[in-house]
């Protein structure tokens, strides 16, 4: 049985109220980490529960605990998300490993890990002392079968061929292939099989862009997706203002996290989905300050040719993002 597999299977159980005292998801793929909590969340909500949400690294002794052994005043259980529990100091980690030897029946525990180190005394005892649920982010081979577990619940089945379309169309981001694949079950006559044509006609041809996939290919250097991508915008009626506008605050956010002395870049940026501030980290990364300021003086004067000088706006764009990308 594969990675994967236990990952539905786990997930099943959580559905029929089979629900452990302690979760720990082990690995980065946001989007099965943010699934299961959420069909946990789901599955306790009927019996009432308190939820609490913490970072391992703000965790004090005396913190951890009131967090696992204060009582409800309204005499609930407790749902408990404590992200990055590598992050724990020692005292911490001593206490939450004596916890972890006989849990609280009132409370639920679920725990994150991202960076999966196997030889990690603390991870790998936690592992021991947990339900592990693996949570990396699939290889291309093991989408498909991700695709097939995700229809399983759905009780649809869909031809390999429809799956592969789909993944070609839509790209290996899961998030984007269950919208693509929710849309498809909307669509379709209950219990009809997903066929190619059925992926095509949903999906379409020609797949529309969004500024954010722009910014995206702009932070991974890819010239030549964001010259597409800029010409699909353009032609689909984007406001080349909006576009220059979200190019902006864009290179802006790199810059600012380039500085090492920026805490709580999250919030500084706004960016509060973490597989996204991830990203936006890693493309920082790639330009140098210098870079960063010629891009944000490009699109400055960018917008104001646009205001000021006539031209070909899609021109313009790519001139733009040549120079940002130089």
């Amino acid at each position: 049985m594969t990675w994967l597999q236990d990952y539905f299977k786990e997930m099943e159980k959580v559905r029929k109220g089979q629900i452990r005292p302690v979760y720990l998801l082990f690995g980065s793929d946001f989007y099965l980490a943010s699934t299961f909590i959420q069909e946990v969340r789901s599955a306790l909500s009927n019996r009432g529960i308190e939820r609490q949400h913490v970072t391992a690294k703000e965790l004090r002794v005396n913190d951890l605990q009131q967090l696992l052994y204060g009582t409800s005043l309204f005499q609930t259980g407790n749902f408990i998300l404590i992200e990055e529990i590598k992050q724990m100091i020692p005292t911490v980690r001593k206490m939450f490993l004596k916890y972890l030897e006989n849990p609280a029946e009132s409370n639920t525990v679920i725990l994150t890990a991202p960076v999966i180190e196997r030889r990690h005394d603390f991870l790998s005892k936690v592992s021991k002392m947990s339900t592990t649920v693996y949570v990396n982010p699939p290889f291309d081979n093991e989408i498909p079968q991700w695709a097939v577990e995700y229809l399983k619940e759905k009780k649809r089945l869909a031809d390999r061929e429809a799956i592969m379309t789909l993944i070609r169309m839509t790209g290996n981001d899961l998030n984007d292939l269950a919208n693509e694949l929710d849309k498809l079950d909307l669509m379709l006559p209950a219990e009809e099989r997903i066929t190619t044509q059925a992926v095509m006609k949903s999906a379409g041809y020609q797949r529309t862009w969004s500024p954010e996939d722009l910014t995206e290919s702009i932070g991974e250097k890819n010239r030549k997706k964001a010259t597409a991508i800029a010409e699909n915008l353009m032609d689909h009626g984007v406001s080349e203002v909006f576009i220059y506008t979200t190019l902006f605050h864009y290179l802006w956010n790199l810059r600012v996290l380039r500085d090492p002395r920026v805490e709580h870049g999250e919030k500084i940026t706004r960016t509060w989905r973490r597989d996204k501030y991830e990203k936006m980290l890693n493309a920082s990364k790639r330009f140098t300050n210098a870079e960063l300021a010629r891009g944000i003086q490009a699109v400055l004067q960018a917008d104001t040719e646009l205001k000021t000088i006539s031209g070909d706006p899609l021109t313009r764009l790519i001139l733009t993002l040549d120079k940002i990308l130089e």
